[in-house]
C-alpha cells in the first residue's frame, strides 16, 4: 500500500516509516537523491581506510616473523586464531560501512543517523567506522609486537589481559552493527544486506567471546605460577 501512494513520486529525501520493533523513524523504499561528493568521499574514504588496514596488517606480518617476533606461552591455536579475527574483522568492517554509506536506504537507515548535521547525510556512521578501524590496528599490533618485561609468567599475563581488553573493545565496538536488527527483523533487509550486517556483527561477537575464554581459561594459569 506504501508503495503504491508513492508511485512516480521523486521526493528529494528517503521515505521514512515506523520500524517493527521499537517504532523508530528508518527510511524505506528506496527512495534517495544521487550521492552528493562528500557522500561519494566517505565511502571511497572507508574503501581506501580498509585497504590500508590490510596493507598494514600484512605489513606487521611480515615484519614480526620475519625479525623473530617475541614469543609468548599463549597456546598457538589462540594466537593464530586472533589474528584470523583481526583480519576478518578489517574486511567485514569495511565492506558493512562502505556499503551502509553507499546505500543507506536498503540498510533502513534510522533517521538520527542519515541525518547530516554539520557536512553530510551518514556522517554519524562514517565518522564512527573510522574510530573502529584504529581500534583493530592498535589490537593487531599488540598481537605481533608483545611488550615482554620482566617475568615469563608476569610479562605474558600483562600482554594477555591487554590483548583481551582491545579485542574485546574492538569486537563491543563493531558489535554495534547487530542494533540494524533491534529496528526490523532480517527478514525485513536482501540478502547481501543481512550477510553485510550478519558477517561483521558474527566477527564482532567472536572476538568478543575470543577474550572471555582466554581470561576464564589462560589467566588462571599464570597467576597460579605467582
Amino acid at each position: 500500500e506504501i508503495t503504491e501512494i508513492f508511485a512516480g513520486m521523486e521526493p528529494l529525501e528517503p521515505v521514512f516509516v515506523p520500524s517493527m520493533y521499537f517504532g523508530m523513524w528508518c527510511s524505506t523504499l528506496g527512495y534517495e537523491p544521487p550521492l552528493s561528493a562528500l557522500r561519494w568521499l566517505m565511502t571511497g574514504a572507508t574503501l581506501l581506510t580498509g585497504i590500508i588496514q590490510l596493507v598494514a596488517g600484512v605489513l606487521m606480518l611480515y615484519k614480526g616473523f620475519s625479525k623473530g617476533r617475541p614469543r609468548t606461552l599463549l597456546p598457538y591455536w589462540l594466537d593464530l586464531s586472533a589474528l584470523t579475527l583481526i583480519f576478518l574483522g578489517f574486511i567485514t568492517h569495511t565492506f558493512h560501512f562502505a556499503d551502509n554509506i553507499y546505500r543507506p536506504v536498503a540498510y533502513r537507515e534510522p533517521r538520527w543517523l542519515y541525518t547530516g548535521y554539520l557536512l553530510s547525510t551518514m556522517e554519524i556512521t562514517f565518522w564512527y567506522g573510522f574510530l573502529i578501524s584504529f581500534r583493530g590496528l592498535k589490537a593487531l599490533h599488540v598481537v605481533m609486537f608483545p611488550k615482554l618485561e620482566g617475568p615469563a609468567s608476569v610479562a605474558d599475563e600483562r600482554w594477555i589481559r591487554a590483548l583481551c581488553t582491545l579485542l574485546s573493545r574492538f569486537g563491543v565496538a563493531s558489535s554495534l552493527t547487530l542494533a540494524h536488527y533491534a529496528y526490523d527483523p532480517p527478514t525485513e533487509y536482501d540478502w547481501d544486506v543481512n550477510l553485510s550486517i550478519g558477517g561483521q556483527g558474527g566477527v564482532s561477537i567472536l572476538l568478543v567471546l575470543w577474550a572471555m575464554y582466554v581470561k576464564r581459561t589462560v589467566l588462571p594459569k599464570f597467576c597460579k605460577k605467582q
